[in-house]
């Protein structure tokens, strides 16, 4: 079983984002390390079974993919896990 992070680094979060707006790969690489099994846990948390947490986690990333350029690292208290 992979461990779940509880509250990755948010200087490094804010770090991630803005790797992954450059599209570096290892940043996404990294995100899916970092965070998906945080994610899953939430998932399984809500009473999904094993595929459905997998579905979750996977539509997560794509979001993620499809809206990083709208996360602005510059706002004031802005956070990657929180956006």
């Amino acid at each position: 079983m992979t461990s779940v992070i509880e509250n990755p680094s948010e200087s490094s979060g804010l770090s991630l984002a803005v790797r992954l707006q450059q599209d570096s790969s290892n940043a996404w690489r990294e995100l899916v390390e970092l965070y998906g099994p945080l994610v899953a846990s939430w998932a399984r948390r809500t009473g999904l079974d094993e595929a459905a947490t997998e579905d979750v986690t996977q539509e997560t990333f794509l979001s993620v993919h499809r809206s990083i350029d709208q996360f602005d690292p510059t706002v004031p208290n802005a956070t990657f896990r929180g956006w």
